[in-house]
């Protein structure tokens, strides 16, 4: 569904302005890029595609649910992990109701004794790609990274 999405952006040809923040501090992409650009949407989608549960190896690892609008005809599914399964913990998938999708929400996380992750990936079609990460590292300074395109 994301490659398909991917391909769709690429035909579109939307402009994109790109702002990223790490630990506060934040600049934004000045020069124009556009939706059209290969490289900048692989860059942009990777971790939703590598979120991807449709694997073997996650086969049965995940509990599925689908909350229907009866109004509109949308739908939102929403798969959580069963276990120690933390990559992804979650994610929601709100699709309308010719079949195309409005929005995706990944949720991952990883924690131990020495290291936590926390990374949320959110879509809106043909609106925002959203990348938003937490790190701390034992003796170490967290870090925070927020990534936001917007597509116009």
């Amino acid at each position: 569904m994301i490659a398909a999405e991917k391909k769709r952006l690429q035909a579109a040809d939307l402009s994109m302005r790109e702002s990223v923040s790490f630990n506060g501090r934040s600049d934004t992409v000045r020069m124009q890029r556009r939706s059209s650009d290969s490289a900048t949407l692989e860059y942009l989608f990777k971790s939703f595609i590598d979120a991807d549960i449709t694997k073997p190896s996650l086969n049965g690892q995940y509990s599925s649910n689908e909350i229907v609008n009866n109004i509109t005809g949308d739908s939102t599914f929403i798969y959580l992990a069963k276990g120690k399964q933390s990559r992804p913990k979650e994610i929601m998938l709100e699709v309308d109701s010719s079949g195309n999708f409005r929005s995706v929400k990944v949720v991952s996380s990883i924690k131990n004794l020495i290291y936590e992750y926390n990374q949320s990936l959110f879509y809106e079609r043909n609106k925002v790609v959203r990348i938003y990460i937490t790190q701390k590292v034992l003796f170490m300074n967290p870090s925070e990274m927020n990534v936001l395109v917007q597509f116009q």
